[in-house]
């Protein structure tokens, strides 16, 4: 039990030296897609490999930080991102070949933990979850599947008074689309068309520091 104790006093002590900031953040990024896709030898080639070109995304949002002795600190934002991207077919099974356009809205929630070495150099590890906030689109065509994905983050910063300037590499282990047709509808039918889809981007993004409460 007294140990338990003299952990909450720890916590206790080492929240009330504790320093909150409210940050705006804003950022860009350099959006990729993961991509794989089938197509049975009916329809043409049994495997059509698309390229997915990389992309462009914007960034805004608002973001609390905790921090403790100049060095440790965690953070958590809440903001809107749009993404988008083009693909760009190698072996085409249809006779309609053209380039796909792929364009997002999502709501992203990033959490992360920072490590401040001497110089400024901060030393980010965390992860991210966004949700889909509307049918996203390729080229024309709507597609439904808004679904919670999940990523792992990683990067580093630098902080000048104010302003934090941050560069994250972010790997989605969620697809933000999956699917299966089979000829038949049916599991033991043979494959028809499956795709697979997941995001990994480069984030540059500026955190301003709006006001702090020690």
């Amino acid at each position: 039990m007294k140990r338990y104790t003299v952990l909450i006093f720890l916590l206790l002590g080492h929240t009330s030296f504790a320093q909150f900031s409210l940050e705006a953040l804003i950022g860009t990024s350099l959006n990729m897609s993961i991509h794989r896709q089938y197509v049975s030898q009916i329809n043409g080639p049994n495997f059509i490999a698309e390229t997915h070109l990389a992309g462009g995304g914007l960034e805004v949002g608002f973001g609390g930080r905790l921090g403790f002795n100049d060095q440790l600190s965690f953070g958590l934002g809440l903001a809107y991102q749009y993404k988008g991207h083009e693909g760009n077919y190698i072996k085409s099974a249809y006779k309609n070949r053209t380039n796909s356009k792929y364009w997002f809205h999502l709501l992203v929630l990033p959490i992360d933990a920072q490590y401040t070495l001497p110089n400024q150099i901060g030393l980010h590890v965390g992860m991210e979850i966004a949700t889909i906030l509307a049918p996203w689109f390729n080229n024309t065509f709507l597609f439904y599947q808004n679904k919670a994905m999940a990523a792992a983050l990683t990067g580093i910063s630098y902080t000048k008074g104010r302003f934090r300037v941050e560069l994250f590499y972010k790997h989605y282990f969620t697809p933000y689309m999956r699917q299966t047709i089979y000829l038949n509808n049916s599991n033991n039918d043979p494959v028809e068309f499956s795709d697979y889809n997941r995001f990994h981007d480069i984030q540059l993004r500026i955190a301003v520091r709006l006001f702090s409460l020690n």
